[in-house]
């Protein structure tokens, strides 16, 4: 597992919808998973999402380990501050906004088959692409 195919998970929505909770028991409903940033600032833009009903428009921002968000300094980035969902694959440890409030957490393992994973390293990572 590395962050390229989580990236293609969220992106492609590659894992079951159904009774999607945040961490902190909110259910979550993704309307739009938002577009791929490649520039510097969170991984997704303008996702649409529902937060027990609330909705929610804003940047998304995946990691391996939840941790990671202090790994790679985002803490300490403004661009960071109103991210809407924080999607991880292994969740170590709880981020917060400035103010303290915990950022809703998708722990993406938890819905992802066990299927889609095997067809990614048969597909994916076993055939060498060839650029003629």
């Amino acid at each position: 597992m590395n962050e390229s195919l989580l990236h293609y998970l969220w992106r492609f929505q590659k894992f079951s919808k159904s009774d999607l909770q945040t961490l902190d028991g909110q259910s979550l409903e993704i309307l739009f998973p938002g577009h791929l940033n490649t520039l510097a600032g969170p991984d997704f833009s303008q996702a649409k999402i529902y937060l027990d009903q609330l909705y929610w428009d804003g940047a998304v921002e995946l990691h391996m380990n939840a941790s990671d968000w202090f790994r790679h300094g985002h803490q300490n980035d403004s661009a960071y501050d109103n991210v809407i969902l924080h999607v991880v694959w292994n969740f170590d440890y709880d981020v917060c906004y400035p103010n303290g409030t915990p950022i809703p957490t998708l722990e993406l393992s938890n819905y992802v088959a066990a299927e889609t994973l095997d067809k990614y390293s048969s597909c994916f990572l076993k055939k060498p692409q060839f650029i003629s």
